[in-house]
């Protein structure tokens, strides 16, 4: 199983994600561009994985003690890459975010999860493969002039397949934050 843990939005969030990915696709059409229904902020992401490890992970997310948080969505950035960049949506600094995640990477390397160190960078890729003909429309991309603020109040570990040769994510299991 391909799994990873993520914070999982409503339609409000994906509309407004979508807007902004409609922006750089008006710029620059033949890009990937992330499915609507797979947009997500990855947590932490586990790769192949044996289905006898569910438990274990589980058992990970329910010992996380995180109320629900506000989260805010307030500048589209960019992974630069040779092959074309990396677009994402990303999150104001938020402490309970980087609290969270820090105790989902620490409870699960603590059971024997060999994952990423690399920084925690808060965001929801939006598409991949971008070569804009000009660094002023990224400029005008960069700006979000209206954030959007929203409530996270689970956290959801999921699998991504292929279904009919569609990369698909389906929630394996949810944990409700608890105040």
């Amino acid at each position: 199983m391909r799994l990873f843990i993520a914070i999982n939005f409503d339609e409000k969030v994906r509309q407004f994600l979508g807007a902004h990915q409609k922006k750089i696709q008006t710029l620059c059409p033949q890009g990937k561009f992330t499915r609507y229904q797979n947009m997500h902020l990855t947590l932490i992401f586990l790769g192949e994985t044996p289905q006898e490890d569910l438990p274990a992970i589980i058992t990970s997310m329910e010992e996380i003690q995180t109320r629900p948080f506000w989260l805010t969505f307030d500048a589209v950035g960019r992974f630069k890459r040779k092959d074309g960049d990396i677009y994402w949506m990303g999150t104001r600094v938020n402490q309970t975010l980087h609290k969270l995640r820090r105790q989902l990477y620490e409870r699960l390397t603590q059971i024997g999860f060999n994952l990423d160190s690399r920084p925690f960078n808060a965001h929801i890729t939006l598409a991949r493969a971008i070569k804009l003909s000009c660094e002023d429309d990224y400029e005008t991309l960069k700006v979000v002039t209206n954030p959007l603020e929203v409530s996270v109040d689970c956290i959801s570990l999921m699998e991504s397949t292929h279904l009919k040769g569609i990369l698909t994510y389906r929630e394996v299991y949810g944990k409700k934050l608890s105040p």
